[in-house]
């Protein structure tokens, strides 16, 4: 169990760094110009310039609080794992791509709704 511990405390924590030093360098440094490889791309986000500042402005925002909500859950679930109502590879496997995957089917459509408001 312990061994269990320090894996998943390994792989949540390196996980955690990566995706919050992406956040910070994404913030801090929001691509000012619509490109292909960097930044929040959909139709609408490129549809025009000012379209493209708002989408990244808004993605690199909430791009920051996924991390953090990311790292929550995932204690969460690995809280749930030892209380044995799942396995171990399972908390693995959620922490790392469930939670993610659904949080940036969150932000991807909240992006989307408030870029057809505009």
């Amino acid at each position: 169990m312990e061994k269990q511990f320090v894996v998943f405390l390994f792989v949540i924590g390196s996980f955690y760094l990566l995706l919050l030093i992406i956040s910070l360098i994404y913030i801090y440094n929001i691509p000012q110009k619509m490109n292909d490889t960097y930044g929040y791309r959909t139709n609408l986000s490129m549809k025009n310039q000012e379209n493209w500042l708002f989408a990244n402005k808004l993605a690199s925002r909430y791009f920051l609080i996924l991390t953090h909500l990311i790292l929550l859950f995932s204690i969460i679930i690995y809280l749930i794992n030892l209380k044995g109502y799942i396995t171990f590879y399972t908390s693995l496997f959620l922490a790392i791509l469930g939670v993610p995957l659904i949080g940036f089917i969150i932000i991807i459509y909240n992006i989307e709704k408030k870029l057809k408001k505009k």
